[in-house]
């Protein structure tokens, strides 16, 4: 895809994204991210690059755990968050 799309900046100084470029970059209503600078050219990203910048968002995971555990745990965890992004239909 491509395309070239004009925003005004509104009078708080705020953006609202083209309808078309918030699907393409599949982002939720109250997500983050990060305008990256380099070389005078703005790039929009994600704010999460590196282990340090999610700092203490990762929790620790019991040492005395197998690899097995550990999976099983990170299953659970990416099951569970997929099923409130997206809940299963009633109908």
């Amino acid at each position: 895809m491509r395309g070239k799309y004009w925003v005004q900046v509104s009078r708080d100084g705020t953006l609202t994204l083209p309808k078309e470029v918030f699907d393409l970059l599949n982002l939720d209503r109250l997500a983050k991210v990060a305008f990256l600078v380099e070389d005078g050219v703005v790039t929009l990203g994600f704010p999460v690059e590196t282990w340090k910048d999610v700092g203490g968002s990762i929790r620790p995971l019991d040492p005395s755990l197998s690899w097995d555990e550990i999976e099983r745990i990170a299953k659970e965890e990416v099951a569970e968050r997929y099923l409130k992004k997206f809940p299963p239909s009633t109908t």
